[in-house]
């Protein structure tokens, strides 16, 4: 298995379901400040974004393999590095309107 890029985006699963995103985040703020952080409650999973490389890379270490609400949580950098904001606020819109059928008769232009 390919080993990921160190850089201050962390990839988490493992996410129990009783595991709030307050929760979750504070454990990861105990390494460093955070600019983001999401959790996909749909993938049992989350997202954390470092201010540095050097906070992620003792998040990983920290909190790899830890067991946190009965469920071992998986630590790693994430393998791709996240597009920019708008870009996914974009892709997010359309593929919400198409989820509520709202995409009928309507010409969408998507910017990748």
């Amino acid at each position: 298995m390919l080993q990921a890029k160190p850089s201050r985006h962390l990839w988490i699963w493992g996410v129990s379901e009783s595991l709030t995103k307050e929760k979750l985040e504070a454990e990861f703020r105990k390494f460093g400040p955070l600019e983001d952080f999401k959790l996909l409650r749909d993938r049992n999973s989350a997202l954390a974004e470092f201010k540095n490389i050097q906070d992620a890379s003792a998040a990983i270490k920290g909190l790899n393999k830890k067991s946190i609400h009965g469920d071992e949580l998986r630590v790693d950098f994430l393998r791709s590095q996240p597009v920019k904001r708008v870009r996914n606020l974009n892709i997010l819109c359309f593929f919400n309107a198409l989820k509520q059928n709202r995409t009928s008769g309507l010409m969408l232009k998507v910017r990748l």
